[in-house]
């Protein structure tokens, strides 16, 4: 609640610094430990990805959220798969998971509400992706949900923009 508080009143002000997004996943996988037991997750992240200028605690929080959530919703033998890449000015990081059933039309576009649980009944307060939205926006980036009707399930996809990163080679350190 005092996140959401922070978030709906503009007082969160992110401690932004340079960071590796293999390390704040790797931290937040790590987090997510006994969650993810027995449960596969594929990771492909490009070697070459900007570094990010975010809250590390932050962006940790909203990708352990999204990986407890994939353990939550999706069948017990079904790989997670996150991947990442870089595009039109903008690191994107996609998290994809199976779920059955798949939400409706009318809970996809209710997914970040506040206290929105859905309607398969797993524990939880239905905080979560409000929260994950509100962060990802401190930052000046995003979180979308679509699903996949095919391979039955929901990709997340989370947005930085190009000006809160930069290439390793590039960075500029001031003395």
């Amino acid at each position: 609640l005092l996140d959401i508080t922070s978030i709906e009143s503009g007082a969160l002000a992110p401690r932004c610094d340079w960071v590796e997004l293999s390390d704040v996943l790797g931290t937040a996988l790590g987090a997510a430990e006994v969650s993810l037991v027995g449960r596969p997750v594929r990771i492909d992240l490009p070697p070459d990805l900007p570094l990010l200028r975010v809250d590390f605690v932050l962006i940790e929080h909203v990708l352990l959220n999204l990986i407890e959530n994939a353990a939550k919703y999706a069948a017990s033998d079904s790989v997670i798969e996150i991947s990442a890449r870089y595009c039109d000015d903008m690191v994107v990081l996609d998290m994809f998971n199976s779920c059955q059933p798949l939400p409706s039309d009318a809970e996809m576009e209710r997914l970040f509400e506040k206290f929105y649980r859905g309607a398969v009944s797993v524990e939880g307060s239905g905080l979560g992706l409000s929260i994950c939205r509100g962060f990802m926006a401190a930052h000046g980036g995003g979180i979308t949900a679509r699903r996949d009707d095919v391979c039955g399930g929901i990709t997340f996809s989370l947005t930085f923009p190009v000006e809160a990163g930069q290439p390793l080679s590039e960075l500029v350190y001031d003395e």
